[in-house]
């Protein structure tokens, strides 16, 4: 452990310098402190770990000897902090005590309403008390939730309905629209329920319903759930859809009682803190983290029924938040607000979520002066987790030498061009080195249920997540299909989407890396960059598609920075756009980006990069075909 990593200068001056006994006396207090440092670091992680563990193996047990559901899980959490606010929405607190009352409602309503368990029903809601109520209120009939997003219509809406195998919706009624399209197209017996039907009627198809008066407030029996377990599915949640239909990940009870509170763990997240939620509770990191994490510890969760930039901290002022919940966009799109009165007037001391890119990490940090950022990597559906709770910017997490063998996560080198892992002579997959780029995975253990990969409702779209005979034969992993690179003091770095990076002359091109590069070019406020097909050439041209300031962006300045890449990582095509489109979880939709390619009979604003002239000019329909044809080089 003392051999870990040091200030350089520091190691050098105990080795070089040791021959006179004043370098030693300065060097030694510096370097064991780097040493100690790291020693402390580690064994937090450590303790965390060993936490998490025993905590699961507990809740196991319970399940085992009795049966131990969210449900149960709930009522033990009210239990030890029933008078605290739990949840203020919209002007509005509630106490644990009520949260649980409001959740019975909901469980009392069900069961008139012919709900049992082992039922699926839909929940298509904007963000609310009542979405938390009805989550809760089904876990107690041992029904679970597909939590469906909310701005999907048509094809995927239905898609998302079917693959789940709801027996019933339970829908807004300012979502209406989205669910009269359905029955439209659908015939079927599925019962439609319309909540929040104040001021305008239920529509024909659907019956109104209010669970949360004249209803009892006291616990359904336990025997309405019993044959539930633990590794039971409590709701689906829907991966983005960025390449295609979403698919409905699996998440069971113990995974919901877990995953908020060991993120809170390790980000140091406890009493005193109150949480400040943005994000859609059908996505992941809110009702995980944010519903589920600050329910297990006691925790007010300050919900607002949807994100705005302008009013971000000017709420967390007013509901004094001391901890905010992002993605990357997010905090981007703060950043790039105007200077507000609210900036550094407030309390908030840390922000936890994923994807920030470092340079919008920089302008967080200085700007609205968070003291703390804590960022993590995990997926819906995986078991690959990484924490880095060190704010080292712009790692994505930290795997501590102390338990990196047994830690259940592996980097591996990817072949880039062949789009598949790198195996040995005996057919295991190699290990990447520290600083060498490889796909993150997570190892499948179905015996220890922490270490479970439940997958989707797509039994193929499952399989093709696991790899096999990874370290030994028959061992199973989860394929993350992501590329990370890890430094040799164990800091995890995010490089790209395996399918986004691509390879052009030879070399691996990582997208978000160039992204990164180009959204600091004068006037870029957007980037995005893919991979495109030219004729017959061998492997994929850069393009990037920016969103650009009309006042302050130019061409040229775009290819001065654009020069600063190594040849190969170049965009060689460029294309303007108003805006680039997004899925409901801020994720941008490169699919179709790629598949418009750079046609200018398709697309308009093309321009290609002359590497000659180092510089940009438009792309014409001729110009094209010479492009393709192999008439005119790149």
């Amino acid at each position: 452990t003392l051999a870990a990593p040091c200030d350089r200068q520091d190691y050098n001056a105990l080795h070089i310098d040791s021959l006179t006994t004043r370098s030693v006396r300065q060097a030694v207090p510096s370097f064991m402190g780097s040493c100690c440092h790291t020693l402390l670091r580690d064994l937090e992680f450590l303790k965390v770990v060993i936490g998490v563990k025993r905590r699961g193996d507990a809740l196991v047990a319970l399940d085992k000897r009795d049966g131990f559901t969210t449900a149960d899980w709930l009522e033990a959490c009210v239990g030890r902090s029933p008078d605290d606010e739990a949840l203020v929405f919209e002007g509005q607190s509630w106490s644990f005590k009520e949260l649980d009352e409001n959740a019975n409602r909901v469980a009392n309503w069900g069961v008139g309403a012919g709900f049992a368990a082992g039922d699926t029903v839909g929940l298509l809601m904007e963000n609310s008390a009542a979405f938390i109520f009805f989550v809760f209120g089904l876990s107690k009939l041992g029904a679970s939730a597909a939590l469906i997003n909310h701005n999907l219509t048509g094809g995927p809406f239905a898609h998302c309905v079917e693959q789940t195998g709801c027996k019933a919706l339970i829908f807004d009624t300012s979502l209406c629209a989205t669910i009269g399209a359905y029955v439209d197209s659908h015939s079927g017996g599925m019962r439609m329920f319309c909540y929040g039907s104040v001021d305008a009627d239920a529509p024909a198809f659907a019956l109104e319903i209010d669970p949360f008066r004249g209803h009892a407030a006291s616990s359904v029996p336990r025997e309405l759930r019993a044959g539930v377990r633990i590794t039971d599915t409590l709701f689906h949640i829907f991966t983005s859809g960025t390449t295609g239909l979403p698919k409905a990940a699996r998440i069971h009870h113990l995974k919901a009682m877990l995953a908020g509170v060991t993120m809170y763990d390790f980000h140091r997240v406890g009493k005193g803190d109150r949480v400040y939620l943005t994000l859609p509770l059908y996505h992941s990191s809110a009702m995980l983290i944010g519903v589920f994490g600050c329910a297990a510890l006691g925790l007010p969760l300050l919900l607002r029924r949807r994100f705005s930039a302008s009013q971000f901290f000017s709420d967390c002022a007013r509901l004094r938040a001391t901890v905010v919940l992002y993605i990357g966009e997010i905090c981007r799109y703060l950043c790039a607000t105007p200077p507000g009165p609210h900036d550094r007037a407030h309390s908030v001391r840390a922000a936890i979520g994923n994807g920030l890119r470092p340079d919008v990490w920089e302008q967080l940090v200085e700007r609205f002066g968070i003291g703390y950022v804590g960022e993590f990597y995990a997926s819906t559906e995986g078991n690959a987790n990484l924490i880095n709770n060190q704010n080292r910017r712009g790692a994505i997490g930290f795997i501590s030498p102390l338990i990196k063998r047994k830690y259940p996560v592996k980097i591996v080198r990817f072949d880039v061009e062949r789009e598949r892992v790198v195996r040995d002579a005996a057919g295991r997959c190699v290990e990447a080195a520290a600083g060498e780029v490889g796909e993150l995975l997570g190892l499948i253990d179905n015996a220890d249920v922490t270490r479970r990969f439940d997958g989707y409702t797509d039994r193929a779209a499952t399989e093709k997540k696991i790899l096999r005979d990874v370290a030994a034969e028959g061992d199973l992993y989860f394929s993350t299909g992501d590329l990370v690179r890890q430094d040799a003091e164990g800091f995890v770095y995010f490089v790209d989407r395996i399918g986004d990076t691509f390879r052009w002359k030879g070399e691996n091109v990582s997208t978000a890396e160039v992204a990164e590069i180009l959204s600091a070019a004068p006037g870029v406020s957007e980037s995005t960059v893919y991979g495109v097909s030219v004729g017959s050439l061998e492997g994929r041209a850069g393009m990037a598609a920016l969103v650009v300031e009309a006042a302050s962006f130019r061409f040229e300045a775009l290819a001065q920075t654009v020069a600063s890449l190594p040849r190969y990582a170049r965009p060689l095509f460029v294309r303007l756009l108003p805006a680039l489109e997004l899925t409901a979880t801020f994720k941008i939709r490169k699919g179709k980006l790629v598949e418009q390619g750079f046609d200018p009979a398709v697309v308009s604003d093309v321009w290609l990069y002359e590497e000659a002239a180092g510089a940009y000019r438009p792309l014409d329909v001729e110009l094209h075909r010479r492009l393709v044809s192999g008439k005119v080089k790149l």
